[in-house]
């Protein structure tokens, strides 16, 4: 596909916009791998 440098930031939030959870990744990764991560969701 091409070359990407840097690092993506994955964030979840709650209805109040208060961050719960992060997590950053390689900016060439698949957007579902943190979903792969159960305790991202803990």
């Amino acid at each position: 596909m091409g070359w990407f440098y840097g690092f993506k930031l994955h964030i979840v939030t709650n209805d109040r916009g208060e961050i719960l959870n992060f997590c950053i990744t390689r900016a060439n990764e698949d957007d579902r791998t943190p979903l792969k991560n159960e305790r991202f969701f803990d």
